[in-house]
């Protein structure tokens, strides 16, 4: 009763479904551990309800807006982050991680290999989730991306490879909540669509998909595991591009 009780006191506090599931899981898998051990009988959290899933509702900027929030980041500590999130489709943790050593100019590669996140206050660096995040992304294709970084390059303070690219005005990495705030101000400032660096990644997602790209290759430069976890993510998206390939078709052979 305590433990349905806990779930209800979450749900007052405004936590979506979703969240409390993961406490759920959490707290089952705990006390799993103590059953296994012999610290208690049994596992409560067998005789509990966990709220229903819900489809997850994700925002996104279209190519258009996605422009819009570039010019307004030009100039800005947030403008790598922006667009590295945008042209790219990287994670927060993955542009809060991302070192010198990791971007070859002269080669046109990025590569992901190291995340920086935060765990209870503190800051943790640590390897990707998965084998299929760690990644060499092209970005001879991008341009406008390469030149900012060039610049950035050669208006370093370090020769350190090891720096990291996205930094403050001080010269110090910023959290990834820094990177939050940073971007959720210049989103209010120019009267944009809330959105989030994880909107950016959806919105490079939305983009590629609204161009032809197909899914195989939009899932491995997101770093997804299988095209099926992108197709979970983005079914919104690829819905959208089966209707058009219906319509299509019925154009094709109408009389």
């Amino acid at each position: 009763m305590r433990v349905q009780q806990y779930y209800g006191e979450l749900r007052k506090k405004g936590l979506a479904n979703n969240t409390i599931r993961k406490h759920h899981v959490l707290l089952h898998a705990a006390l799993g551990a103590a059953v296994r051990q012999g610290i208690v009988r049994d596992n409560v959290a067998d005789l509990v309800t966990p709220p229903a899933r819900e489809a997850p509702r994700h925002r996104f900027y279209d190519s258009s807006q996605l422009r819009k929030l570039f010019c307004a980041s030009e100039g800005s500590q947030l403008e790598i982050a922006v667009k590295l999130a945008g042209c790219l489709g990287l994670r927060r943790s993955e542009i809060a991680g991302l070192r010198w050593r990791c971007v070859d100019l002269s080669a046109g590669i990025i590569v992901i290999q190291e995340v920086r996140t935060e765990v209870g206050g503190r800051e943790v660096v640590k390897l990707p989730k998965t084998q299929s995040s760690i990644r060499r992304l092209g970005i001879s294709g991008s341009p406008e991306l390469v030149s900012l970084l060039q610049r950035t390059l050669e208006q370093r303070r370090s020769t350190d490879s090891e720096e990291y690219v996205v930094l403050k005005s001080d010269g110090t990495p910023p959290t990834p909540n820094y990177l939050t705030e940073a971007l959720l101000h210049i989103v209010r400032e120019n009267h944009l669509p809330p959105i989030t660096l994880h909107g950016l990644r959806h919105s490079f997602a939305s983009v590629a998909n609204s161009q032809g790209v197909p899914m195989y290759d939009i899932s491995k430069a997101l770093g997804h595991s299988s095209i099926s976890v992108t197709s979970n993510i983005y079914t919104h998206l690829f819905d959208e591009t089966e209707s058009r390939t219906l319509q299509a078709v019925a154009q094709a052979i109408r009389p």
